[in-house]
C-alpha cells in the first residue's frame, strides 16, 4: 500500500501481489478487489490474477462468480485452453449440466483436453446425460491409445457404455478387453457371463454360447447363480439350432432348485421343437 502511494499510481504487478499475499493468508474476500484491479491496469491481458480471483470464489463456495471470471477469461486468454475444462466442471458443480456438456465437448473437440481424468470426466458426463454411445466410443479411443489408463474398470465402463446404448456386438468384443485385465475369478465370470448377454442380444447364440460356458469353466458350475448360467448357456445353444448342447444344459440346470422346474419344462420343449424339425437326438 505504502508503495502505491509513493508511485502514485495503479501498478498491476503490485496489485497482483498484494491479491496473491492474501490469497495465502485465506483473505479470500480480499484477493478479488485487488486482482480485479490488476486485470483492469495489465496492458496486455494476463492469466495471474484470473487464476487467483477464481481460486478465491472456489475457496469462498461462490461457484457462480466463479464461473463468471471463467467465462471471461477463456474469451480474454483463449490460448488457456485448460479453463475449459475447469469451466465444464464448475458449470456441472452449479448443476448446469448441459453447459457442462456442451463446453467439455467444446473443448474435446478443439483438442483442449489432454489429461486421462478430462477424457473420463467427458465420459462420466455423457453417461449423467445419457448419451452413451459417445462415453463408449471416447473411453474405447483412449484407452487404446493409451491415454487412459487400461484396466478392468475402466474398459468395464466402454463396455456397460455400449451395452446401454443397445450397441450390443461392440459390448460383446469390448467385454473381451474386460477379460484380459481380469484376475479375480468372480470379476471372470461376471465379464463372460456379460458377453454371452450382449451377444445373445446381438443374435450371435454360437457366440453367447461360448461366453456362457466360459463362465461355468471358470468355477461358477459349483456357485449360487450357476442354475441360471446354465439355463443362458441352455437357450443360446436353443436358439442357435445346437439342440442337443441344449438339452444338456438344461439337465444341468434342472441340478439346481432355482431353475429346476424352469429348467425341465425347457427341456421338454427343445425336445418337441427339435423332432418337429426332423433333428434325431
Amino acid at each position: 500500500k505504502r508503495y502505491l502511494q509513493f508511485a502514485g499510481e495503479w501498478e498491476p504487478e503490485i496489485l497482483f501481489r498484494m491479491a496473491a499475499a492474501h490469497m495465502e493468508l485465506k483473505n479470500y474476500n480480499q484477493v478479488i478487489p485487488f486482482a480485479r484491479k490488476a486485470i483492469e491496469n495489465y496492458d496486455e491481458p494476463n492469466r495471474n490474477p484470473y487464476v487467483l480471483m477464481i481460486g478465491a470464489y472456489f475457496e469462498l463456495n461462490d461457484i457462480p462468480n466463479a464461473i463468471k471470471v471463467l467465462e471471461e477469461g477463456v474469451t480474454v486468454l483463449p490460448e488457456q485452453t485448460r479453463w475449459w475444462s475447469q469451466l465444464g466442471m464448475f458449470y456441472a458443480m452449479n448443476e448446469q449440466y448441459d453447459k457442462a456438456l456442451s463446453t467439455l465437448a467444446i473443448a474435446y473437440d478443439a483438442g483442449y483436453l489432454d489429461r486421462s481424468s478430462d477424457y473420463r470426466y467427458l465420459v462420466q458426463m455423457y453417461s449423467n446425460s445419457n448419451i452413451p454411445f459417445y462415453a463408449g466410443e471416447i473411453m474405447t479411443k483412449h484407452l487404446k491409445s493409451g491415454e487412459i489408463e487400461a484396466t478392468r474398470s475402466n474398459w468395464s465402463s466402454a463396455a456397460r457404455s455400449y451395452y446401454t446404448a443397445r450397441e450390443f456386438e461392440r459390448a460383446a468384443e469390448t467385454y473381451t478387453e474386460v477379460v484380459k485385465y481380469t484376475d479375480e475369478d468372480e470379476e471372470l465370470v461376471k465379464a463372460y457371463r456379460s458377453q454371452g448377454d450382449a451377444y445373445a442380444l446381438s443374435d450371435e447364440y454360437k457366440k453367447a454360447a461360448q461366453a456362457f460356458q466360459r463362465a461355468l469353466d471358470v468355477g461358477a458350475a459349483e456357485g449360487s447363480d450357476a442354475g441360471r448360467l446354465y439355463m443362458s448357456l441352455g437357450e443360446a445353444h436353443f436358439n442357435a439350432k445346437q439342440y442337443r448342447q441344449a438339452i444338456t444344459a438344461m439337465e444341468n440346470a434342472a441340478r439346481y432348485s432355482a431353475t429346476r422346474r424352469n429348467a425341465e419344462n425347457w427341456a421338454g420343449f427343445i425336445r418337441e421343437t427339435a423332432q418337429r424339425r426332423g433333428v434325431n437326438l
